[in-house]
């Protein structure tokens, strides 16, 4: 398992922050009570981006590694960003009473998550050689 997740670091990278981001849910949603059927919005979008991306990602992969790559590690957190601030936080905000300290700090975290993931996914893009090169090495 470990040897697979080396060979296909994009992968290994999507399960890191899949379960990062179950732990997230999980403390989030016993945290803020108050608003758990939008959180449970959030995460259902935030998982639904990243299977979209992860999609993208096995389909194109064949046809144009570079760009499949770039597709990938942009999607998910960019419409997931755009999600949370355009249509999840309006719809939030109102339900606010007592927890927007905990509230501001899950934003926080939730935005840092996106950019660490696409950080780290370019990272992976980056240091990924084309499959012309791997096939002139050989």
């Amino acid at each position: 398992m470990i040897e697979l997740l080396r060979a296909k670091r994009r992968l290994g990278t999507d399960l890191v922050f899949t379960i990062i981001l179950i732990v997230t849910y999980l403390i989030l949603s016993l945290e803020l009570t108050q608003i758990i059927t939008e959180l449970n919005s959030l995460f259902l979008a935030t998982f639904a981006f990243l299977g979209l991306g992860l999609l993208i990602l096995l389909l194109i992969s064949d046809m144009n590694p570079r760009f499949a790559s770039i597709i990938h590690a942009g999607v998910f957190p960019f419409f997931s960003l755009i999600f949370t601030f355009s249509k999840w936080m309006p719809n939030t905000i109102p339900n606010l009473t007592g927890i927007e300290l905990q509230f501001s700090i899950t934003i926080l975290f939730y935005t840092f998550l996106m950019i660490a993931y696409f950080t780290t996914q370019l990272l992976i893009h980056q240091k990924t050689p084309m499959p012309q090169e791997i096939r002139r090495s050989q």
